[in-house]
């Protein structure tokens, strides 16, 4: 009986568990405050030149980083470049240059998005929610435990 209860258990936590696969790294798409831990510059700019998906941008606003005037993008065939237009870009340095984060939330700037970017961050609460569900969790496999004894208990 003992082998029963403690393969139920298992299979219990085992099937509590899952995990996400995706086929492509685009598949899912960072928070934006998630992404603004990844990247080394988080900006609001205009672009003002795109020569062969490089792109300048005159800056308008920093969240992250240090950087100011103007700033250059290599590697953007994440957006639709259109000059004259407000971006909001996530990237990091890589070799020198500046690369948007992929599949990200780099893109036409928006007063949500930049909302968001203006918020103060939020208490992690998550590592709570986790210990919490555990704890109960926990409580629950033990008060079925006491139950089954009982139940064992009353049958013989």
């Amino acid at each position: 009986m003992k082998k029963i209860i403690l393969c139920s258990i298992l299979l219990i936590i085992l099937s509590l568990h899952s995990t996400s696969v995706y086929a492509y790294s685009c598949a899912y798409t960072e928070l934006p405050r998630e992404e603004m831990k990844q990247a080394d510059v988080v900006f609001k700019g205009t672009l003002i030149s795109n020569i062969n998906h490089r792109l300048k941008f005159e800056i308008d606003k920093v969240w992250v980083g240090e950087i100011e005037g103007v700033a250059r993008i290599r590697d953007a065939n994440f957006i639709e470049a259109v000059i004259g237009e407000e971006y909001i870009i996530f990237a990091q340095t890589r070799s020198g240059n500046l690369v948007p984060l992929g599949c990200g939330n780099s893109g036409f700037a928006t007063q949500e998005l930049e909302s968001i970017l203006n918020q103060e961050p939020m208490k992690e609460t998550t590592l709570f929610l986790i210990y919490l569900g555990i704890s109960v969790f926990v409580v629950l496999i033990g008060i079925l435990i006491i139950w089954l004894r009982r139940q064992m208990k009353e049958v013989e």
